[in-house]
């Protein structure tokens, strides 16, 4: 955090307690603002942003194939939260020209989610509103460890699209919150969040279970019949606070599965 405050004082920061004005790059960082406080303090946010309703009113700014530079100047802002993966490095290097701080955010784990919510909220002042999302973080964890499946892990694998396949790997905070109850991420593609991978990879693999999103419209591939869980999108794929009710989802259909004698509920 000292680096952190540290960094955006030498690129102008100036911490302004609930008055800074602020954009994203990413329709999480977009969640992450709102949990850390500052909802009233966003004046433009990313493309797909709709969380809360309230932000859908906001212009866009970009996304992570890049900035509308001359809105992003018009609405005067301090600072830009953007996802650590998905911004150009032009793009970066255009807004430190420019003096405007940056927050880079990527949590691939519950305690750097903690972490950066702790750090938006000391830097946009809004301290105890980030508190009280830490403190509901760290119920959800809780549960999350109730309904541990105990010594029955299940091996669940989760495809993002077909054709090519591509599957997520365990880089990403969707997996590590899943592990908390019992759920393991089976595909090794070392610190890659995703990738493609082949039929005969996928189809090697020990697994009990495939998860898709819930707005998927094709087919995973699943030549062993296996059974298939489906979730949020949205809340699955954004390292923001929602994605943890995600996991909770998931763990209790599967629980559910379990006590039936099954682990089917496609």
């Amino acid at each position: 955090m000292l680096r952190l405050l540290l960094l955006l004082a030498l690129a102008g920061w100036v911490p302004a307690a609930q008055s800074a004005r602020v954009v994203t790059l990413s329709p999480h960082a977009t969640e992450l603002v709102w949990f850390a406080g500052g909802g009233e303090q966003l004046v433009g946010v990313a493309a797909f942003s709709d969380f809360p309703e309230t932000v859908r009113q906001l212009p866009v700014i970009g996304d992570v194939t890049g900035i509308d530079r001359e809105r992003l100047i018009s609405l005067a802002p301090d600072l830009l939260v953007y996802w650590s993966s998905g911004i150009r490095p032009s793009d970066l290097a255009w807004l430190q020209e420019r003096g405007i701080a940056t927050f880079a955010s990527g949590a691939v784990s519950i305690d750097g989610l903690v972490e950066e919510l702790r750090s938006l909220g000391e830097l946009l002042g809004t301290g105890e509103a980030a508190a009280r999302s830490i403190r509901d973080i760290e119920q959800k964890r809780q549960a999350l460890e109730r309904l541990g499946t105990g010594d029955k892990r299940v091996r669940m694998i989760h495809q993002l699209w077909n054709r090519p396949l591509i599957v997520l790997g365990r880089r990403d905070l969707l997996p590590h919150a899943l592990e908390l109850c019992g759920i393991d991420n089976p595909v090794d593609i070392g610190d890659l969040a995703s990738a493609s991978v082949s039929r005969e990879y996928l189809h090697a693999l020990e697994a009990d279970a495939i998860l898709i999103g819930d707005d998927a419209f094709f087919a995973p591939f699943n030549p062993g019949g296996l059974p298939v869980y489906r979730s949020d999108s949205n809340r699955m794929h954004r390292p923001a606070p929602r994605l943890l009710d995600a996991a909770l989802e998931i763990c209790r259909a599967i629980r559910s599965a379990n006590e039936r004698g099954g682990t089917r509920d496609e």
